[in-house]
């Protein structure tokens, strides 16, 4: 198979800023959201601002910007987009939630309380809700990686925390349901580079914007 961005092969995705959405009206409610459509809360919008001039500080100028369809990512990305300049966001299904199935708009609390443990499940059960009737895992990582494959160049990608992980997961062979706290506004920038012979994917940059 070709290399990435090499004769023959697809472009070469150089650079990925990912941010998860600002806190949603779910969030807040303490609602596992799955694909309902929660706006941002005020201190959402605030997060999603902060994120922004965070970016613009470090000056970092993606040439196009990406989103889940669902709203609490759009309004983050057009925040973004507006706040730093950055073309329009471009919505991609590939990075939206994971249907929860039967899980949509209950609590998270009364979920742990009748299935104990279900959200400190070990990897690899880490992301998707088969056992409510929602997606399973290998499909979220399927799907994301799809997604994945159809970027270029430098892309800011808005999604949500799971998919985030999915996104990891992929580019840096990570599980990371356990070390990484993902707050709502986490950024994290990557970069593809050339070490040696090897093409590979590094994190630079970790932040959460409130810090």
């Amino acid at each position: 198979m070709p290399e990435p961005g090499g004769p023959g092969g697809p472009p070469a995705l150089r650079e990925l800023v990912v941010v998860r959405h600002g806190e949603s009206e779910g969030n807040a409610k303490g609602l596992v959201q799955g694909r309902l459509p929660f706006p941002l809360t005020e201190r959402g919008r605030a997060q999603a601002q902060r994120v922004a001039d965070v970016i613009g500080a470090l000056g970092w100028h993606p040439e196009k910007v990406v989103t889940s369809p669902l709203r609490r990512c759009a309004e983050t990305a057009e925040v973004l987009a507006s706040g730093l300049g950055f073309p329009p966001p471009l919505p991609d299904p590939a990075f939206t939630e994971i249907d929860c199935g039967e899980a949509t708009g209950r609590s998270f609390a009364d979920l742990e309380r009748e299935h104990p443990g279900f959200f400190r499940r070990p990897a690899p059960q880490w992301l998707g809700f088969r056992e409510f009737g929602g997606e399973s895992d290998d499909h979220v990582l399927s799907r994301v990686r799809e997604g994945l494959d159809r970027l270029d160049g430098s892309v800011l990608l808005v999604t949500h925390g799971a998919v985030f992980k999915a996104v990891l997961s992929h580019l840096l062979g990570l599980r990371t349901q356990f070390f990484l706290d993902l707050r709502h506004t986490t950024c994290m920038r990557l970069e593809r580079r050339r070490i040696g012979t090897s093409d590979v994917v590094v994190w630079t940059h970790f932040l959460h914007a409130e810090e």
